[in-house]
Formats: structure tokens, sequence, C-alpha cells
């Protein structure tokens, strides 16, 4: 077998792929779902499981909608319950063989979560995930975290990936929407277990380029060829 070094990426229609991390590649979604529940329950609000999966990565939002006295403190509240079962993170079946394809292939590849380097690092240690990424941003280090662009945009300038030859990867509507507003296709992830916190039809709405229930499928994506030479 070739060494990713000796591959010819033009050989593929996606030379660089940008994935999520929390309910795509790690199978955290229910860690923070009894979070943001316990928390939001404490301080006398409501919430169905598909209300707070829509509010992943926006909690603070969320709070906010609800005139939460302190957002910001509900917030925080929920980070610290969800940290001791972060440290017990799960990977979605076919993550790691998902990771191996893209480095295989000699695709490159960046990490981009919404959740601060703290809250994953356990994670990024015990699965040595990046031996198989170029690139780690954590919701730190950007301004603005998704479904505003930056995260991607930074991440493809560390690369210097060509939108065109870039796919995103991830589990949610702010996934997709950060990747349109940067025209770069995009893979909605939506296996069995995601259907408690996402409703398939409103994440359909977002219009992914791909939608796919397995990581077997989008290793499928990954792997397809150049279409012709104009695509290299």
């Amino acid at each position: 077998m070739a060494s990713p070094e000796q591959i010819n990426t033009n050989n593929f229609h996606y030379q660089h792929v940008l994935l999520d991390w929390d309910g795509c590649l790690a199978d955290t979604l229910s860690i923070w779902l009894e979070a943001y529940q316990t928390v939001a329950t404490g301080r006398g609000h409501r919430f169905s499981d598909r209300e707070i999966g829509h509010a992943f990565g926006s909690f603070t939002g969320l709070m906010e909608s609800v005139m939460d006295p302190d957002p910001n403190e509900a917030m925080s509240s929920a980070v610290s319950l969800a940290i001791p079962g972060l440290r017990n993170t799960k990977l979605h079946s076919g993550a790691l063989g998902l990771l191996r394809t893209i480095r295989n292939n000699g695709q490159r590849a960046a990490l981009v979560s919404s959740s601060n380097r703290n809250q994953i690092e356990h994670s990024l240690q015990k699965f040595a995930i990046e031996s198989y990424t170029d690139v780690v941003i954590t919701g730190e280090m950007v301004s603005k975290r998704k479904p505003d662009p930056e995260p991607f945009i930074k991440a493809m300038q560390l690369m210097k990936a060509n939108p065109r030859k870039t796919l995103v990867i991830g589990d949610s509507d702010s996934d997709i929407l950060a990747a349109q507003a940067i025209g770069v296709d995009s893979l909605l992830y939506y296996p069995e277990g995601n259907r408690t916190y996402y409703d398939g039809d409103f994440l359909r709405q977002y219009s992914p380029t791909f939608m796919v229930s397995s990581f077997t499928q989008a290793r499928k994506v990954l792997s397809a060829p150049a279409l012709d030479n104009t695509d290299k």
C-alpha cells in the first residue's frame, strides 16, 4: 500500500475535509443533552429533547430566548456537568475508519469543533485523533462559532484549501450553514442514534450536498474519483 505522501490526491474529487466533533465523530450528544436538561430544569425551564438538540452549540442563545437571568452562567454550569462524561467519550461506529480512509487517500483533514480544547483534549489523546488530522480548531480559537463560517475559514486558510475541493462532514444545521456560507460542499451525518435530537426533515431543508447514515457511506463519497481534468 502506498503511503499518504505517495498518493496523488488529484485522483479524488475532494482533497480537504473539515470534520465536526460532537455528534459527528464523537458520540457525545447524550452527554450534552443530559447536562443541558439538568441545568435548564434547575433554572425553571422546560424543553423537549428536540428543542435542546436544535440548540446544541448555542445553549446560551436558548437560555436568552426564555429570558434566563444569566445565560452565560447556565452554559458554564452545563459544561461543568458534561466534562466528567466527556472523559468517557466513545466514537461513532466507523469514525476511525473514516479518518484512516482520509489519511490513506492522501487527503488533508481538519477537526473543527465548537467545544473548547479542554473539553475534548482527553478524547483527542485517547483516540490519537491528531495523528489523522493536519489542523485542529476549537472554540476558544475563534471569535465566532458555527454556524458562522469563521472556524471553517480558519481551518481552510491553515491548510491552503481550495473551496471547490473541500468537503465539510457534520451532523447539524450549523455545519451545513457554515459550509454553504463559504461555498463548500457538505455531508450531513445522520445516524440512527442522532434522531433523538435532530429531525431529519428539518435537516434536509438545509440541502446538504450529501446525507448519509453511516461513515461507510461517507468513505465512498471521499473516495469518489475526480470528474475530469478541470476537477483537478
